[in-house]
């Protein structure tokens, strides 16, 4: 299977745990997954969409298709625009951690389907994931450069996943990018996933509308 892919298939059939998949991301220690992953049984070329799809529950029933998908594309799009191996967390995000998390980007998508998707992250992992798309060093998420840098990664990706679901006769347009600080997510059909990579830990967050 894409090497990319084996962190996320080693937590999630509990080969790793959640604190060594951290610590060996931080360190970059690719040797290690390959190592391990020699315990691995099956196949599974989704993981990402595997650890959503138990995430999501029954209750998201109707989105959770979607909802894979996107965060397969967002998490190849973190190894392919930022250089950032990053691993979706298989345990749930209990609604009140975010409560003070401070910076938040996100995009609705309508159409055919409605989906708003966003990243939020305290000020040091905000300001990394800024740092890696644009290039450009950035040491506060409240650089307005910074705000800019991360709504447009969102914008490349969320573009990209339109352009597939065009494919199979799904229109979606997108909607101009958002930011703000300081707020709990609340949107409806909302899944908020925790993802590790190799500079931190960052939120995201996928509803039917908007959730800022």
């Amino acid at each position: 299977m894409n090497r990319r892919y084996l962190a996320q298939r080693l937590l999630n059939e509990g080969h790793l745990s959640q604190k060594e998949l951290a610590e060996l991301l931080r360190q970059r220690s690719f040797g290690a997954f390959e190592k391990a992953a020699a315990s691995l049984e099956g196949t599974d070329e989704h993981p990402a969409m595997t650890a959503v799809r138990r995430l999501a529950g029954p209750e998201l029933q109707i989105e959770v298709e979607a909802y894979s998908e996107y965060m397969e594309l967002l998490m190849d799009s973190l190894m392919d625009f930022l250089e950032a191996p990053a691993v979706i967390d298989t345990q749930m995000v209990p609604p009140d951690e975010t409560s003070a998390v401070f910076y938040a980007v996100s995009q609705r998508m309508d159409g055919d389907m409605s989906i708003v998707s966003g990243i939020m992250a305290e000020s040091r992992e905000f300001a990394e994931l800024a740092t890696r798309y644009s290039e450009e060093q950035f040491d506060a998420p409240e650089d307005e450069y910074a705000m800019d840098s991360l709504e447009e990664f969102l914008n490349v990706v969320n573009g990209v996943f339109s352009v597939r679901e065009a494919v199979k006769d799904e229109e979606i347009d997108l909607e101009v990018p958002r930011h703000g600080k300081l707020m709990n997510p609340m949107g409806n059909q909302q899944l908020v996933l925790r993802v590790y990579a190799d500079f931190g830990m960052f939120y995201v967050v996928l509803a039917s509308d908007e959730f800022m």
